[in-house]
């Protein structure tokens, strides 16, 4: 199916809801200023006594809902879109690095409310990166040049900052992408969120999948 650049794709994941405690992720992909999230579907994998479940994850065949226009409307135009997210509310959130810039859309694709924007001032970014969701509807969003978090509530209005490091609990890592073993490790800011990577990473290894079990 053609898209045209700079514009979000998402795709729903196949088959129903999966049985038993496990993880959905989503993955951003971009090229030539095509930016598409592809949410993959979740189920159970068969894993051995002890050992952390690792989800098992597919792909839709075809894209549920695009956002951004090629030419038009300054509400669907992205100049470089790095991290998407998805709120309880179902609404989609979007963070744009070459306008620094962070977007809302509703469900069904609908311009809410868009904030941000270059420099040093409160609310304001110097490299956006990656945007997290902070459980009660609240955005954070990482400053990949200043090393700070911005939080921002439901209305988008900015709140207050947080260090990344505060989050990560790494004086050596403290952003996004760290160092695993042997292995950079790219997602995930707060800490329980790397300790499930973590985890993953080292069934993957006990499960004899090509990927030695790490150190801590």
């Amino acid at each position: 199916m053609p898209q045209a650049p700079n514009q979000l794709v998402t795709t729903r994941s196949e088959g129903g809801a999966p049985q038993g405690p496990v993880r959905c992720l989503g993955v951003l992909r971009w090229r030539a200023g095509l930016a598409a999230l592809f949410l993959l579907g979740c189920s159970r994998a068969d894993v051995a006594p002890g050992v952390p479940e690792v989800p098992v994850l597919s792909l839709s065949a075809e894209p549920t809902l695009q956002i951004g226009v090629l030419d038009g409307d300054p509400d669907y135009l992205f100049e470089r879109i790095v991290s998407t997210l998805h709120l309880p509310s179902g609404r989609i959130a979007v963070s744009d690095a070459g306008a620094s810039e962070v977007s809302v859309y509703g469900p069904d694709g609908t311009f809410i409310r868009r904030w941000g924007g270059r420099g040093g001032g409160p609310g304001e970014f110097r490299a956006l990166s990656r945007i997290y969701s902070g459980g009660d509807g609240s955005i954070l969003a990482l400053d990949a040049w200043t090393g700070r978090v911005s939080v921002f509530d439901t209305s988008g209005s900015f709140s207050h900052q947080i260090p990344a490091g505060e989050l990560s609990q790494d004086t050596v890592f403290p952003l996004d992408v760290w160092l695993y073993g042997r292995f950079w490790v790219d997602g995930g800011l707060e800490a329980s969120a790397r300790r499930t990577v973590r985890d993953a990473l080292d069934a993957r290894g006990a499960r004899g999948q090509g990927r030695p079990t790490l150190d801590p």
